[in-house]
C-alpha cells in the first residue's frame, strides 16, 4: 500500500479504535473528531468521489454519539434495523409504496394520542397493542410495564458472588432460582441480551447504561436475568415475583461526561 493511502487509513483507523476503548478522554474524543473530518475531507482525494456514500458522511457524527451515549462498544444500530423491519411489514404490493409507509408511519404516531381515548382492556386497546406489539405483546410474557421475557426459562443455580449481589434486593433469596436470557423493552423498542446467551454470535446485545442505588449512571455488561417468587401468604397462596438482571460492570473512565460534549 502507497505510504500516503497508509497514512489517511491511519486516521480511521486510529479514531475508531481510541473511540472503542472502555477508558477515553473528551480530550481524545476531539482528536478523534479531528481525525475523523481530516479522512472525510481527504477521501476523494484518493478514491473515486462515487465511493464517498452516506457511510463517510456517518463518521463526521459518531463523536456525537460517543459524547451523547459513550463509548462504541455500548452502542449499536439494531433500534433502526429493527425499524426497517416494522416499515418492510407495512408495504403489501409494489404500487405506491411511498404512500403505504407514509400512511403507516401516520398511523403508528397518531396511536399514542388516541390511546387516551381507549379504554384498558376494551375492543380498541387490544386493536392499539396488536397494532404496536404484535408479536412481543401477545407470545411472551410481560415481567414489568413494558418489559417482555423473551425464550424459554431455566433452572440456574447462583454462585457465591452472585448470590451476594442479589442478596442486597432480595435478602431472603433462595440460592435456586429461575433464569432467562432475553428481555424485550417497548419504550427503546429494543432487546437485551444476557451475555451467557449461548446463540448471540454476531452482535453484542448485552451492553447496557443503568443507574445504581444512589442514583449513579454506570455501564455494565448483562449476564442473565433471573427471576424469584417469594411466597407472601400460605394461606392464600399469595406470592410475588422480582425480575433482576445480574450485571458485570464495565470500567468507562470517569473524565467525561457523556450528556455535556466539551466547549469548541
Amino acid at each position: 500500500m502507497p505510504q500516503q493511502y497508509l497514512m489517511h487509513f491511519t486516521l480511521l483507523v486510529r479514531s475508531i479504535y481510541n473511540l472503542s476503548r472502555e477508558n477515553i478522554s473528551g480530550q481524545e474524543i476531539d482528536n478523534a473528531e479531528q481525525c475523523l473530518f481530516k479522512f472525510v475531507e481527504l477521501f476523494t482525494s484518493f478514491y473515486p468521489e462515487r465511493n464517498l456514500t452516506m457511510n463517510c458522511h456517518q463518521l463526521l457524527h459518531i463523536t456525537d454519539s460517543v459524547r451523547a451515549n459513550g463509548p462504541l462498544f455500548a452502542n449499536n444500530c439494531f433500534i433502526f434495523e429493527d425499524l426497517n423491519g416494522y416499515l418492510l411489514k407495512n408495504i403489501h404490493g409494489t404500487t405506491g409504496v411511498e404512500t403505504q409507509v407514509i400512511n403507516a408511519i401516520t398511523m403508528m404516531q397518531a396511536i399514542p394520542t388516541l390511546q387516551e381515548l381507549y379504554v384498558e382492556d376494551s375492543e380498541d386497546s387490544v386493536l392499539k397493542n396488536s397494532i404496536l406489539r404484535p408479536n412481543y405483546m401477545y407470545q411472551n410474557v410481560c415481567i414489568e410495564e413494558g418489559i417482555y421475557q423473551l425464550g424459554q426459562t431455566f433452572k440456574k443455580t447462583l454462585n457465591g458472588e452472585e448470590y451476594c449481589a442479589v442478596s442486597k434486593f432480595l435478602p431472603f433469596l433462595d440460592v435456586s432460582v429461575v433464569g432467562y436470557n432475553k428481555v424485550f423493552l417497548v419504550k427503546l423498542s429494543c432487546p437485551v441480551y444476557g451475555s451467557e446467551y449461548g446463540r448471540l454470535l454476531k452482535r453484542n446485545q448485552s451492553i447496557v447504561k443503568f443507574k445504581d442505588l444512589s442514583g449513579v449512571e454506570k455501564y455494565g455488561s448483562v449476564k442473565t436475568f433471573i427471576q424469584h417468587v417469594q411466597v407472601v401468604n400460605t394461606e392464600v397462596n399469595s406470592c410475588t415475583s422480582h425480575n433482576l438482571a445480574l450485571i458485570i460492570l464495565l470500567n468507562v473512565s470517569q473524565a467525561i461526561h457523556f450528556n455535556n460534549p466539551p466547549m469548541k
